[in-house]
């Protein structure tokens, strides 16, 4: 009846009369009220101090009527009375209230009294009353908390509320907050949080946590974000705490330019791992966006030069080759090693070409000049000609002769004769033999006379020829040639158009063109012959034996024979002609000036003279004759072989009678 009596009064008037009862009376009159009745009532009493009714009645009231009471009540009144009541009581009567009602409650009380009241409740209740309520308030009662107790609070709040609360701390508090909780609790609420508020909180935390937090993340693109946001060193610090794989996915999320920034931080092996573990072609976005010298030194930490090579292999050919530029040679030669041979070909064509050959000389030689091969024929030339000579050799002797023959062709001359010289002659001559006419030519002019020769005797003689003859007319050809055997220069000489043959056999020493000549077939050898200077073509056939030297003579003409023998010793010539035919040798003798013949008779046994004389016509036979020494015709003219009477006719009077005079004269009968 009390209560039904005093909930009809005006709340002003009820306030001063339950203010006159006993605490104990009191408490029941209200218990028995409707909530908001009672809430009218106490909100109309003084409630300015500890020992006020209004504090001690709730106190002697169950706590589940005192928390209905309460709520009705105007939340700063409400406040006014819960900040009086001893912590532990005001914590089971905001218990057993709605959690918005005391989260009204709670932010208007003093921060310090509310997180009083906040410890004595369960942790579970604390996080959803701080769910429901501004974050702003919420986070000034988490700031007076011990780390401990915010962090297990905050760990069962809403991740997105507990974010919101977290953001409105100081740095170092929160950061605090952060390292009392659970990875996966700290986790789910900064991947709530703005990225930048994240990581100014993150980065007051120990990296060894903070990489704990990101690797729970790490299936959540914002722990690339927030770590982009961090200082690079920082971040640098974390990435190198988590595992390689777990950063490396982190890193793989990022934008270049801030993932850049981080892997400049950290060591360079670490770098290298976790490249290993980001797909090839993102790392080589990363690569592409460093410094050269960056980017190189973390490649040749990489655990094996094939991971940096899948990188290496992505990346635009100039970019590649500045890269590998700033490696040492022995990383970068490892890295082209596990290359294609196509994408090795073109970075090495972008590189400085002695760094190229440089690192091709580390190479196995077969696996360098698969990569020569597929360059362009210009720039494989301009890092062969950077290489050690026997180094290019052994290389050049690896690949296919056509692609040797045109990058030798695309080479200085002397370059290129440089490295022919220390090849296997074998292969050196299929290689000219491929190139073009004239470019062989210039690189076979440049070579040792020796090795050229050697060379030249390896190739088919027609293709030797055509190289000899765009070869430039001095004495070089006729040195190759007589330092090739005989035989073998024999078969270039006799491929070669007459004249040039004729040009380049004249320069070489008598004995080394005989030597020539003496192998080649006697119709082509005069052909060579009679293309020469007669003085030229006389020291030759002078060194020529003399059976040799009448078989080639009898294949030119008498005119041709004769200018030749004319300027040879008359012994050479007596020698050559005994070797003829006597009617070739009789038209030969015949051609020359008399006394020529005659001297060339003279030299010769009479026997073999008297025959070619007995072949001579008769007006010709005497005039030889008679620029004998008398003794001479008179020995010749005994012969059986000759007409002495037709001949004597034919002679000078005086010149006969001279002849006729020579005791023991014989003469045939007419």
């Amino acid at each position: 009846m009390a209560a039904n009596g005093l909930a009809a009064m005006k709340s002003d008037v009820a306030a001063d009369i339950v203010d006159k009862m006993e605490v104990t009376g009191a408490a029941k009159v209200l218990a028995e009220m409707e909530f908001s009745s009672a809430g009218n009532i106490l909100s109309h009493m003084d409630s300015s101090s500890a020992n006020s009714k209004v504090v001690m009645i709730l106190a002697d009231v169950d706590s589940d009527r005192a928390a209905g009471i309460i709520e009705e009540m105007n939340p700063k009144t409400a406040a006014r009375v819960i900040e009086h009541m001893e912590y532990d009581v005001a914590a089971y009567i905001l218990a057993e209230m709605a959690y918005v009602a005391a989260g009204y409650i709670l932010a208007e009380m003093a921060c310090w009294d509310a997180h009083e009241i906040i410890k004595e409740l369960d942790s579970d209740i604390a996080a959803y009353i701080l769910d429901d309520m501004e974050t702003d308030a919420a986070a000034g009662i988490v700031a007076e908390m011990d780390y401990e107790s915010a962090a297990t609070i905050s760990a069962k709040m809403e991740a997105e509320a507990a974010a919101g609360v977290i953001a409105e701390l100081e740095h170092d508090g929160a950061a605090q907050i952060f390292s009392e909780m659970e990875p996966a609790a700290a986790a789910a609420v900064v991947a709530e949080m703005e990225y930048e508020a994240a990581a100014h909180v993150l980065a007051h935390v120990d990296a060894d946590a903070v990489a704990e937090i990101m690797t729970v993340m790490k299936y959540d693109d914002g722990a690339a974000h927030v770590l982009a946001e961090m200082e690079y060193d920082f971040a640098a610090k974390v990435c190198a705490k988590m595992d390689e794989q777990t950063a490396a996915g982190i890193v793989a999320e990022m934008e270049y330019e801030s993932g850049v920034g981080i892997l400049a931080e950290m060591e360079f092996d670490t770098a290298a791992n976790i490249f290993a573990e980001i797909d090839p072609t993102e790392a080589a976005g990363f690569v592409a966006a460093m410094e050269f010298e960056e980017a190189a030194n973390i490649l040749m930490a990489a655990r094996s030069y094939s991971v940096s090579a899948r990188i290496v292999e992505k990346l635009v050919e100039d970019c590649a080759a500045k890269v590998l530029d700033e490696m040492e040679l022995e990383a970068f030669a490892g890295i082209v090693a596990e290359l294609e041979y196509e994408v090795a070909a073109s970075i090495l064509a972008k590189a400085d070409a002695g760094t190229a050959g440089a690192v091709l000389a580390e190479l196995e030689h077969e696996g360098a000049s698969y990569i020569l091969a597929e360059m362009e024929y210009e720039d494989s030339a301009k890092i062969m000609a950077k290489m050690e000579t026997h180094v290019a050799a052994e290389t050049a002797a690896e690949m296919e002769y056509g692609d040797t023959a045109s990058i030798f062709g695309n080479m200085e001359a002397t370059t290129a004769a440089g490295i022919i010289e220390h090849m296997e002659y074998e292969g050196a001559a299929s290689i000219i033999e491929q190139m073009d006419t004239q470019e062989a030519a210039h690189v076979v002019e440049q070579m040792e006379y020796d090795a050229a020769a050697c060379v030249l005797t390896g190739m088919q003689a027609s293709a030797a020829a055509v190289v000899m003859t765009e070869m430039e007319f001095d004495d070089g050809a006729a040195h190759v040639i007589a330092e090739m055997e005989y035989e073998s220069a024999a078969k270039v000489v006799s491929a070669m158009d007459v004249s040039i043959a004729a040009g380049i056999v004249a320069e070489m020493e008598y004995e080394g063109a005989a030597g020539v000549l003496a192998e080649m077939e006697f119709d082509t050898a005069s052909f060579v012959l009679a293309e020469m200077e007669a003085w030229a073509a006389a020291g030759i056939v002078a060194a020529i034996d003399s059976e040799g030297a009448a078989n080639i003579m009898a294949f030119l003409s008498c005119s041709s024979s004769a200018a030749i023998m004319a300027e040879m010793e008359y012994a050479d010539a007596a020698k050559v002609l005994a070797k003829m035919e006597v009617s070739a040798a009789a038209a030969l003798t015949s051609e020359l000036e008399s006394d020529n013949s005659a001297a060339i008779l003279a030299a010769m046994k009479a026997a073999v003279a008297a025959e070619i004389v007995g072949e001579m016509e008769y007006n010709v036979a005497a005039n030889v004759l008679a620029e004998m020494g008398a003794s001479q015709a008179a020995a010749l003219l005994k012969s059986s072989f000759v007409e002495t009477d037709n001949i004597l006719a034919e002679m000078e009077f005086d010149v006969a009678k001279k002849v006729l005079s020579m005791p023991n004269k014989r003469r045939r009968k007419a």
